[in-house]
């Protein structure tokens, strides 16, 4: 910051004066500085001119013709709603996708590893029956992670403004029976999606670290959806969302969310998971067929 010689006198005399601010546009901290600092001179220069104004007898208010009072007319539960939307649904998912990870790798690349699976085949099971009750154990597994988490999440959410000393915050969590079992519907739903997915590749590998090395990516994969509808309210989520695999999870929690339902955007979301559990299932059949 330069303050040029003189520039106290000119202030004095109701005069202009001028600073000049050197800034590094290379240096995020200085970007930041430059912000700190137009405040401070801009909140200084203010009092200037009221001093002016009152020094001829001028009310400082003539300056501000409009005054701004902001009046938030979001009730609590609406306010809760727009909170837990962006990061209810994404965690969700997360949860259920790295939930049962675990359990597919072992299930199919621990078994190879443990010299189990080959005679597990050669009985009269036949491989549909077999990869199902794997599949269905992992999407147990994925379904309990995410029920855990939301079950640890919530009384979070609840405690979070009396931790943090802000008790005068209030949040309300107003969510009908029949939204949580749709919410309970859509997670069951997704877990099977992922859980056929992740045991069909986890079956590629022959050790339990190889199938980590497959899967990992999932947790990755997972982020891209995420962040497309973070910050998008229920309105303004385009309707093929409700049709593309994880992006439609995320889409029609985010409703739920808001305790609102759209009957078209639910059915997309149930009819294209459908599809996409049967795919999965048969893509994971497939691999044990070999």
């Amino acid at each position: 910051v330069e303050i040029p010689k003189g520039f106290s006198e000119k202030i004095e005399k109701g005069q202009k004066a001028s600073i000049t601010i050197k800034i590094d546009n290379s240096n995020p901290k200085s970007s930041s500085a430059v912000g700190m600092l137009n405040g401070v001179i801009s909140s200084y220069s203010n009092q200037i001119v009221q001093r002016r104004l009152l020094a001829k007898n001028i009310d400082p208010d003539i300056i501000n013709p409009i005054q701004i009072e902001q009046k938030n007319v979001a009730p609590p539960q609406k306010e809760t709603a727009s909170f837990l939307a962006i990061l209810i649904p994404a965690f969700l998912v997360i949860w259920v996708v790295n939930g049962g990870m675990n359990a597919a790798i072992d299930v199919t690349a621990g078994e190879k590893e443990r010299k189990t699976l080959e005679p597990l085949l050669t009985t009269s099971a036949s491989r549909i029956s077999i990869i199902t009750g794997k599949y269905l154990l992992v999407a147990l597994m994925s379904t309990i992670s995410g029920v855990c988490g939301i079950i640890g999440y919530v009384p979070t959410v609840l405690l979070l403004p009396k931790i943090m000393g802000n008790g005068n915050t209030q949040i309300k969590i107003d969510l009908s029976i029949e939204i949580v079992l749709l919410l309970l519907l859509s997670l069951v739903l997704t877990a099977i999606i992922f859980s056929a997915l992740q045991v069909a590749i986890a079956s590629y590998a022959r050790s339990f670290k190889e199938g980590g090395t497959y899967l990992s990516p999932f947790s990755i994969i997972v982020l891209i959806p995420m962040f497309l509808t973070m910050y998008k309210l229920p309105n303004e989520i385009p309707k093929f969302y409700f049709a593309i695999p994880i992006m439609n999870s995320i889409s029609v929690i985010k409703e739920f969310m808001y305790n609102t339902v759209n009957v078209e955007h639910f059915t997309t979301f149930l009819f294209s998971s459908i599809v996409y559990i049967i795919i999965s299932i048969r893509f994971a059949a497939s691999m044990f067929e070999n």
